[in-house]
């Protein structure tokens, strides 16, 4: 432990005990001040970045854009994690309840459009970042004769979500010890 690091053997699903020794590490680091806030919104991340109230935040991607925006460019840096990403929004569930309502048919017109290139180049564009199919994104841009500028930035968000999808997710939908970390975290906020 000379570096103040444990052996955790799976992040996204912690043992009881390998949670205690990172919520005992928090309350240290809670207790030095460390931690003003805990936030959990999108806005919350942008207003924190900023205002220049944090040094550090784990937060989306085009939050730090958005801040750039307000304070110029590279005021603030997304970093690329070693460990790797948590998960978000990278799968689409049907609750199973939509066939009995005769809807699926607009149910996949919808997911479809998500998918696919429109969207995807869209949401590069307008927001700094993409997820999955980020190669039908840039067909679409060069299909429909967007600027050689847009297409190349479709293109770097292309390369920068490989990156980043190349790690491993560090997330889960359920923990196996999902009542022993709660139980922790609840002694972390009350501490």
């Amino acid at each position: 432990m000379g570096l103040g690091k444990i052996e955790v053997k799976n992040v996204a699903d912690m043992t009881g005990p390998e949670a205690g020794k990172v919520v005992d590490f928090l309350i240290e680091r809670k207790k030095a001040g460390q931690f003003r806030t805990l936030h959990s919104a999108f806005e919350e991340q942008i207003q924190l970045l900023s205002s220049g109230s944090v040094d550090v935040i784990n937060c989306w991607e085009p939050a730090v854009r958005e801040a750039n925006k307000a304070l110029g460019s590279d005021k603030t840096r997304y970093a690329y994690t070693k460990e790797g990403y948590f998960k978000w929004g990278h799968g689409a569930y049907i609750a199973s309840q939509a066939e009995g309502r005769g809807n699926l048919d607009n149910i996949y017109k919808v997911l479809n459009y998500y998918l696919g290139g429109e969207y995807r180049a869209l949401q590069a564009r307008d927001r700094g970042y993409a997820g999955p199919n980020m190669d039908l994104g840039v067909k679409y841009a060069t299909e429909n004769g967007w600027s050689a500028e847009d297409i190349d930035n479709l293109s770097k968000t292309e390369k920068k979500v490989a990156r980043k999808f190349t790690k491993p997710y560090t997330s889960t939908t359920t923990p196996t010890n999902a009542d022993a970390i709660e139980e922790e975290w609840q002694r972390f906020l009350n501490a």
